[in-house]
């Protein structure tokens, strides 16, 4: 056998091994078959870079309008959203017709938060549906009102895309709901179905993330304003924009933002490679999934416990403690949504020292009950079991982690910020909060990295502060998105920390935003065991 050949299998061999994950011999020859698990995230990440770049520079403040950056970035996520559309189309088909061929005959496995997902994307799915019919509207108006003029075609353009855009979310959310417990087998179909709806869900959340870091959500921005012509000038005159779209993009924005990032965490889900084997009956104390089976064991196991030992309270009794807890912990933050909803009308004044110490409370608060929970579960601490997570994206140590250090950092940066610019006293508030909110995450990171490694009917013995972290991080996981999308249009503080600002600022935002709802997620999933 000549060399030239030798290296030639050897180099097939290799690519068979990097492209054959979950390999099968097929054929008389016994040769390898890819799943097309590893070939499809490779495409699916070359092209999420190529997208990543290509909408940092479209939509950059020198080249948005002025080179036409804008229309050709709408037709890349027209274009991804009609494909995407083709591939859940074709995800059902396979679903319905041909369960046998695409799909596990093992039961599934239900997780207690996945009916809490769907639950929040179908109403952020709603809210994107009725954003994008809204601008359709608009795009239509102005389309009537220039249609004689140059480059007016760019507003039928959009009023399709967006026609796109509102079916693939409305369409997506619908399909998610139906097949988010399924479980696929590993085929090459399944592989880019998923990966194509994954590209989509990446670049829908990169377009609305440079959006608002370039702040053209709200308004215009002012160097382009002299220099626009009247076509482009239409939608931002438009009195639907002004009047309905303008007072409700503080929160349509982030919602559509956050709808892109759960649809992204539960499509990297439903990839079979990510499916961890069934638990069985003897691994009851350490179920991370709630299916009825499991439940049973844990449920009765723990009643009659709590019944020896006396702790059993009846569900009426727990039901007012639930009530309670969740009320405190609302009324809690209501102070701050006050000064939060003021400070969002234009004739208010900015209510910084108020907005500060209303913010203060809540988070000593949180440190409070987090070194309670700490205190609570100081003799349950001997029994921490590594083997006990399931690990998926939102149950993710290593990425809880991560994004507790964009907290970390997000606070040390304004922190400093506050230190250099001192001379008001809202700015010392300013930095108390900050050193108040590192010590918070601290503690809650690692009170809810040990709880997850403890057996569930400890859950049971702390369930109202769970309960109260639960409440508030979800809280704290809206406030954060606001105030990113407020903090976009304020340049002021670009002047001290540097005209590279709002782009980290929007990426640490994105961190701190995903570590309030990891959190939120975690820990409801405790109250749930």
């Amino acid at each position: 056998m000549s060399m030239r050949k030798i290296q030639a299998i050897t180099l097939r061999k290799i690519a068979i091994s990097m492209f054959a994950v979950g390999n099968r011999l097929e054929g008389r020859l016994l040769r390898l078959k890819g799943d097309g698990s590893i070939s499809s995230i490779i495409v699916s990440s070359t092209l999420i870079g190529a997208i990543f770049s290509y909408f940092w520079e479209s939509e950059s403040p020198t080249s948005w309008y002025m080179q036409n950056g804008y229309p050709r970035t709408l037709l890349v996520i027209y274009c991804l959203g009609f494909s995407s559309i083709v591939s859940l189309v074709g995800l059902l088909l396979v679903v319905k017709y041909k369960p046998s061929e695409y799909l596990e005959t093992t039961p599934n496995i239900k997780d207690p938060v996945s009916k809490m997902l769907n639950v929040f994307l179908f109403l952020f799915g709603i809210c994107v549906v009725v954003y994008e019919l809204i601008n359709t509207i608009i795009d239509i108006q102005c389309y009537n009102e220039v249609y004689n003029l140059p480059n007016s075609g760019n507003y039928m353009i959009s009023t399709f895309g967006r026609a796109i855009e509102a079916t693939f979310a409305f369409l997506q959310m619908i399909v998610i709901v139906q097949i988010s417990e399924k479980r696929f087998r590993r085929k090459t179909a399944i592989y880019y179905f998923i990966s194509n709806i994954l590209l989509t869900d990446v670049a829908m959340w990169f377009f609305t993330l440079f959006r608002i870091m370039y702040g053209y959500v709200s308004t215009l921005p002012a160097n382009l304003t002299m220099t626009s012509t009247t076509v482009e000038m239409c939608y931002w005159n438009s009195s639907i924009r002004s009047n309905i779209l303008q007072p409700m993009n503080g929160i349509l924005i982030p919602v559509q933002q956050e709808y892109s990032l759960i649809c992204i965490c539960i499509l990297i889900n439903m990839f079979p490679v990510y499916y961890s084997p069934r638990p069985t009956a003897t691994d009851r104390d350490s179920i991370q999934y709630n299916d009825q089976t499991m439940e049973s064991f844990s449920t009765e196991g723990s009643i009659s416990s709590d019944i020896r030992e006396g702790r059993y309270k009846s569900p009426k009794s727990q039901m007012v403690k639930r009530i309670l807890i969740s009320l405190f912990s609302i009324l809690m933050f209501l102070p701050a949504g006050l000064v939060l909803t003021m400070r969002g009308f234009q004739y208010s004044v900015h209510l910084e020292t108020e907005w500060e110490c209303c913010a203060i409370i809540p988070i000593l608060v949180l440190i409070c009950l987090t070194f309670r929970g700490f205190y609570a579960i100081r003799t349950e601490i001997s029994s921490i079991n590594d083997n006990r997570i399931i690990g998926n994206l939102l149950n993710n140590d290593v990425l809880f982690v991560m994004s507790s250090a964009g907290q970390y950092a997000c606070e040390v940066l304004i922190l400093s910020y506050s230190l250099y610019t001192q001379g008001q006293t809202y700015m010392y508030l300013r930095s108390l909060k900050s050193v108040l909110q590192i010590i918070h995450v601290f503690y809650q990171t690692i009170f809810v990295l040990i709880l997850k490694r403890l057996p569930c009917n400890v859950y049971k013995k702390i369930h109202g502060i769970l309960l109260s972290l639960l409440i508030s991080n979800l809280i704290l996981w809206c406030f954060n998105e606001i105030l990113a999308f407020n903090m976009s249009s304020d340049g002021d503080d670009a002047h001290y920390v540097g005209t590279d600002w709002p782009t980290v600022r929007q990426a640490l935002f994105s961190l701190v935003c995903f570590y309030r709802f990891q959190a939120f997620v975690c820990l409801y999933r405790m109250c749930r065991l």
